[in-house]
Parts: structure tokens; sequence; C-alpha cells
């Protein structure tokens, strides 16, 4: 075994819970240090991969995939992304190779089928042109990276966050009172599958009163009161985010106008007492069966979810 697939190795050994919590398919834990540096090295050696700066045999591919793909970890999650993301070639018909060598025909495997074998398209909107891909003429990916990133900053960089690289459409939000200094939204996506993060600031915020703007009416009424809200105590990695109070609400489930629309929303609120500001951060996805992930809507909601422990008040 060469020296960069047992350190993969020892990555999965990271993946100790420290609190779980589960609802609707969804896992979700705070990782320690050792898993949230397992990530980072994760993304450096994925993304060498996806260069062609370094290679991983078929014999090494055959250990990681088994031990990354559809476990109940944040590399789990991060890894299945990596894969539906790249567009090396080489790397698709390694793992191609070693799907139908290994006869696997998960739902999982079967989406990268599809992805892998899916004819790229154009589609001008706003003066941009955005590539989405086509399989068989009937399913769609839209080509939402979920993978590659940067530290970014927001509010002149009071708050920062790791953002995906996408053409994202950006949008302001007019404050609706006094206490909110305003905000903004990212879009990207198409018709089978769009993705928006929004970003919100309330200032002059008492503690006391920071509940009311967790919109709790609002979630509940659109996830059919099944919408979870998770107090979060500031230590371990949650240290790192640089708020007093912590909380994250998440809910997943069927739109109430088209039935068949699957859909995900995923927020952070982190409270400076100093400054009296509140913070918002939200992730929202969507999918229609047309999508070629909608099997997988899942898994990617999931990794959303885990999305929110990166983010941080500066």
């Amino acid at each position: 075994m060469g020296f960069r697939i047992a350190v993969l190795l020892i990555l999965v050994s990271f993946s100790t819970r420290i609190s779980a919590q589960e609802a609707d398919n969804l896992f979700f834990y705070i990782p320690d240090e050792g898993e949230m540096s397992a990530y980072i090295n994760l993304h450096t050696y994925l993304s060498a991969w996806d260069k062609n700066e370094i290679t991983i045999d078929n014999g090494s591919l055959a250990i990681i995939f088994p031990n990354y793909v559809g476990k109940d970890t944040l590399e789990s999650l991060f890894f299945e992304s990596f894969l539906r993301c790249t567009k090396n070639k080489s790397i698709q018909k390694q793992v191609l190779d070693y799907l139908n060598t290994n006869k696997i025909n998960t739902n999982f495997a079967n989406c990268l089928r599809k992805l892998y074998s899916a004819y790229p398209k154009i589609r001008r909107s706003g003066g941009k042109d955005y590539i989405y891909y086509i399989y068989n003429d009937s399913e769609y990916d839209e080509n939402i990276n979920l993978f590659f990133f940067d530290e970014v900053g927001a509010f002149d960089r009071e708050i920062g966050l790791l953002l995906f690289d996408n053409k994202w459409d950006m949008f302001s939000v007019t404050p609706s009172d006094s206490e909110k200094s305003g905000g903004f939204f990212l879009m990207c996506g198409g018709d089978t599958n769009s993705m928006n993060i929004h970003f919100k600031k309330y200032i002059n915020t008492d503690e006391k009163n920071i509940e009311k703007n967790y919109s709790l009416d609002y979630y509940n009424r659109l996830y059919y009161n099944n919408w979870k809200l998770t107090e979060i105590t500031p230590e371990g990695i949650m240290d790192r985010a640089g708020a007093d109070k912590i909380a994250i609400g998440y809910g997943i489930g069927a739109a109430r106008d088209i039935k068949t629309i699957e859909m995900g929303s995923f927020n952070i609120y982190l409270y400076n007492k100093q400054n009296r500001t509140l913070y918002e951060i939200g992730y929202y996805m969507n999918f229609s069966p047309q999508n070629i992930l909608f099997t997988e809507r899942n898994r990617i909601f999931n990794f959303l979810l885990f999305q929110l422990l990166f983010v941080f008040i500066k």
C-alpha cells in the first residue's frame, strides 16, 4: 500500500461523532479537530488528483471507494461530491471501470454512469453562458459544483464561509425593518436543480430577542412542521465560529406548489454579543425528478447541512 493511500485511510479513522441528530434520512454531528483537518486534507488530495498532479491506481481506488462512499461521515459526503463534480475524463473512466468490473449498481453508481456519459449544452441567461448536461435526452445535470471552493467574506468581511465555485447570480435584499441592515442572496442552477445562499444581518439585536429572527413559523409551514432547530455550544471546533450563540435550523421535504419537487433549507445563526449583531447564512436547494441526481438528493442535502460548520464571524 502506497503512502498516499495510507494517508487517505487514516483520514477515515477521524470520523468519530461528538454529538449526532438524525431525521428524515439526514445525519448531523460536530466533527472533532482531527476530522476537520482531514476534510481539508482530503480536499487538497482530491484536487491534486483532479489536476493530474497525482495518480490513484486501480488497487488503491478499490480500497478508497468502499471506505468513503455511502458512510455517515463528513468525508464520505465530500468524496461523493468530488465524484459527482469532477470533469476529469481519465478519473471518470477509472471510476466507471471500477463500477463495472465489480458490478456495482447502487443509485449512486448509476448516477455516476449517467453523469459521466451526459453531453454538455450551453444555456444563455442574463447575459451569461451556463453549461448544463443532458443524459439520454431526458435527464439533466445543472452543473452545480459542490466540491471546489474558496474562502470569501460578506458584509465587509465581517463574516466568512467556504463558497463553492459556481457562476453565481447576486440579488440584494431590502431591509423590512430598522433591526435589519439588509442582506443578499446568490443563485445558481437551472430548471431541474437550483441552489441559493442567503446572507442576512440583524443589527441592534438584544440577546434575549434573537430567536424571533429564526422565522420558525415560516419554516414550520414550509416543511410541514418538520423544521429542526438545534442550538450549538460554541466550543471545540465551533469556538472558531467566533460567536457567543450559535443555532442551526434545517428541513427537507416536498414543495407545496409542486409535490414532485423536493427541497431543503439549511440555516446557521451566529450572534455577536458585543456588537449586538445576529448573522444568518442559509443554503437552499431543490430537485425535480428529471435531474440525474434526484435519487441522491438526501446525501447532497446532508452535505449542505454540514457546510454550515464552515461559516464564521471574523
